[in-house]
């Protein structure tokens, strides 16, 4: 365990990491995270924040190999689950990451996360009206959800526009889509 003198409460350690990640400082996050893993590696709440923080780096594979191992230590916990189904998404596994999102919303159906990343999932997948009645869905449980939607409908039109700018102007490739979401969240911030 670490050790309290040093870094003080783990908890508390691990919340200063997620306070780094919020902040863009994705650098000083993943530092602190490495060092609460290695000193209880069977922290779920570490791991899924170093998987979230290697998501936003970029580093799909290493995100996913975190999500797994939280939702591992911890199977009724949905966050690792969404943050595996994210991951699966740039991957371009768009099949797969569904199948991990429609497992969340079985056990809860309301679930804003995984609506949210399952609607992503079907504008991807060209399911535009199963796209948009998910985000409807999600406005009418919550309509303070709705800046958040508005969010997402930004980025699904600069993915658009990136898309237009590329070769051939056509619509994306599945590929174009993943080195978009990698160059959107490999903007870093110096730490």
């Amino acid at each position: 365990m670490v050790k309290p003198g040093y870094l003080g409460e783990f908890k508390d350690y691990v919340n200063r990491g997620r306070a780094f990640l919020a902040l863009g400082r994705r650098n000083r996050a993943l530092r602190i995270f490495d060092r609460a893993i290695k000193a209880n590696p069977k922290s779920e709440s570490a791991l899924e924040a170093r998987g979230e923080t290697l998501y936003q780096r970029g580093n799909d594979a290493g995100a996913m190999r975190d999500f797994k191992a939280a939702s591992a230590l911890n199977p009724d916990w949905d966050v690792p689950i969404i943050g595996m189904a994210k991951a699966l998404l740039e991957m371009d596994q768009i099949e797969q990451a569904l199948q991990l999102l429609d497992r969340v919303l079985e056990r809860h159906p309301g679930n804003q996360d995984a609506l949210l990343q399952k609607s992503q999932a079907e504008s991807r997948r060209g399911g535009k009206d199963a796209a948009r009645a998910l985000i409807n869905k999600i406005l009418q449980a919550d309509p303070a959800h709705a800046p958040r939607s508005r969010v997402s409908r930004s980025h699904a039109l600069e993915r658009e526009r990136f898309a237009r700018s590329g070769p051939g102007n056509g619509a994306k490739s599945g590929s174009q889509s993943a080195q978009y979401g990698r160059a959107r969240r490999a903007g870093s911030f110096a730490d």
